[in-house]
């Protein structure tokens, strides 16, 4: 009956995707409680393997633990399992899901000692490739690069094209921590290759992901942008539509960040909020709103932006996702300081270095005690801005009870000075006048000052979205069919932002010139609204290379389009258009 129970649990798991994990337990259980009613020593052993398979794919570590923790007392009590380094490979994978990485490495060394190398040879790349990544998460990187290819020589030997590609993506990841951009992008293409050659959906899409982190820490945007996108539709075309989707949108979300779309990066967050929902998946759903509360703090929604951030604390803490609870904190920290509130802000940041410390000083103690120091001096910048603002608070109370005293002395001082400010009256009123005229002139050149640092930025973004929007035409073919149309609508959509901009550019540009547009017009009637704002740029004072990368253009472009304004305004070969403009 026990291995009755067995063999529907292995059939179950083995259709995983159309079972219930709940069901498989069931049947796991039943198997364990008949295997040891019986004395059923094989029974137990394939009982203990199936349940701690099914607890680890849940995530539910505490659980998986005490599975396998029980098949090792029992292995060590003298009890000859068939394969009894499963459970300790099995123990060392749960204490990597908790950050116990020393004892994952102690548990995976167990598990090497264990198998039979004769026959399980195969079975070395994967526990390799384990024990490298704990030394990796530690932050020892050589020792976890030399682990690696130990793996990727055992998995060239064992002919496994699954492991080899595994342990090249994981080399690749290892280089780019070492910022060996070269070496790491070459793991990476011979993973791919490989990967496609056996259909390995997830193989592909990882490492689409990572390539997209790869130029993300190159500050590529567009680059990572691409490779992201290809990610993205691995995923949807194999039907991946898991954890590691939720996490990609948020990525891309970030991306556009980058290049300023803010309405592209808000869809993808609100995506991977919709769909870490829909799958149950508490780090997509506490990682989305953190970023949507950072997007509300850019676009100076302070109330929207608190709320959003409590909500992805909260969903953190109460899942114990302990590195989006870090990040959480540190958003909150950072809303507490614009708005002025250290008191806020200190709460915030201990909180966020008390989650970062206990994480660390595990693993990571070099790390930990650079971040204490700057705990420490961040703590003091944060108190001392407190105690200013505190000062002001006790300077504002003195003044107000001062107030009345002040007001009787100051009413009686001015019976006294008008007697003198009769007679100064014609000298203060042109002393008055001539400082009035310095502060309007100064306060003039202050208000152009900050218009055109205003129009500036307007025309930056003009230009990166321009550049965004070539590069989508451009790599249009390449996109899938059904992809294409949504690639349209971003363009007709990065078209409309850009119009809007230029509009803004427009209006903060008349702010400055007044009657600019209206004497170019009256003096050529025949310019065209692009033909106004090309003039407007060189008005402004941007060089013919700042012009060309605003529009996206080449620098012989842009003298060529100047040559051509010359004869529309038909204006002689030898005058200076700037000058002219200058003039007007």
């Amino acid at each position: 009956m026990a291995d009755h129970f067995i063999a529907i649990g292995d059939s179950l798991f083995a259709k995983y995707s159309y079972s219930s994990p709940d069901t498989i337990l069931e049947y796991g259980k039943k198997a364990l409680q008949q295997s040891e009613s019986i004395g059923y020593l094989s029974g137990i052993e394939k009982s203990l393997a199936l349940l701690g398979k099914i607890y680890l794919n849940k995530s539910e570590y505490d659980s998986a633990s005490r599975i396998f923790k029980k098949a090792i007392q029992l292995i060590e009590d003298g009890n000859n399992f068939d394969t009894p380094y499963l459970f300790y490979k099995g123990m060392g994978k749960v204490y990597i899901n908790i950050d116990r990485y020393d004892s994952s490495i102690r548990m995976y060394a167990k598990a090497t000692e264990l198998v039979d190398e004769s026959d399980t040879i195969c079975i070395f790349p994967r526990i390799k490739n384990n024990i490298a990544t704990c030394y990796k998460r530690l932050g020892v990187l050589p020792r976890a690069i030399e682990i690696y290819h130990e793996s990727l020589k055992n998995a060239r030997l064992c002919g496994d094209s699954l492991m080899i590609s595994i342990c090249l993506t994981n080399i690749g990841i290892v280089y780019r921590n070492l910022q060996e951009w070269e070496s790491a992008i070459n793991c990476y293409d011979e993973a791919l290759l490989i990967s496609e050659r056996i259909q390995d959906t997830i193989g592909v899409a990882l490492i689409y992901i990572n390539l997209g982190s790869l130029y993300s820490d190159q500050k590529e945007a567009l680059k990572s942008l691409y490779h992201s996108t290809l990610a993205k539709q691995t995923m949807e075309n194999g039907g991946l539509m898991n954890r590691n989707y939720s996490a990609l949108l948020n990525n891309i979300g970030l991306e556009y960040q980058k290049i300023g779309s803010m309405d592209s990066s808000q869809i993808y967050f609100e995506n991977s909020l919709h769909h870490s929902t829909g799958i149950g998946d508490s780090s997509g759903i506490a990682d989305a709103l953190i970023n949507l509360g950072y997007l509300a703090i850019k676009n100076g929604d302070m109330p929207e932006a608190e709320e959003l951030i409590s909500k992805g604390i909260d969903v953190a803490n109460r899942t114990k996702v302990i590195d989006f609870e870090i990040q959480g904190y540190k958003a909150m920290l950072d809303y507490f300081k614009l708005q002025g509130d250290f008191e806020g802000a200190l709460s915030a940041q201990k909180k966020y270095y008390e989650l970062y410390f206990k994480v660390y000083n595990q693993n990571q103690k070099k790390e930990a005690e650079l971040t204490a120091m700057r705990y420490n001096h961040e703590q003091a910048v944060l108190q001392n801005a407190h105690l200013q603002q505190n000062i002001l608070i006790l300077e504002e109370s003195h003044r107000s009870r001062q107030f009345f005293w002040i007001l009787i002395l100051t009413l009686f001082l001015s019976v006294i000075l008008l007697l003198i400010i009769f007679y100064q009256v014609k000298k203060r009123k042109a002393d008055l006048s001539s400082q009035r005229r310095s502060l309007l002139y100064a306060q003039l050149m202050k208000s152009k000052k900050k218009l055109l640092s205003e129009t500036t930025k307007l025309s930056y973004k003009i230009g990166v979205n321009k550049e965004v929007i070539d590069f989508l035409n451009s790599n249009l073919s390449n996109f899938l069919p059904e992809n294409r149309l949504l690639i349209t609508r971003m363009i007709t959509k990065l078209n409309e932002s850009n119009e809007e901009r230029w509009e803004e550019f427009d209006s903060a540009f008349v702010e400055v010139h007044e009657s600019f547009f209206k004497n170019l017009k009256q003096n050529h009637p025949s310019l065209t609204s692009d033909n106004l704002r090309f003039c407007a740029l060189l008005k402004a004072g941007y060089t013919n290379m700042e012009i060309s990368k605003i529009r996206n253009v080449q620098d012989t472009s842009t003298q060529k389009y100047i040559n051509r304004l010359k004869n529309i305004m038909r204006l002689g070969t030898q005058t200076d258009l700037r000058g002219y403009l200058d003039s007007l």
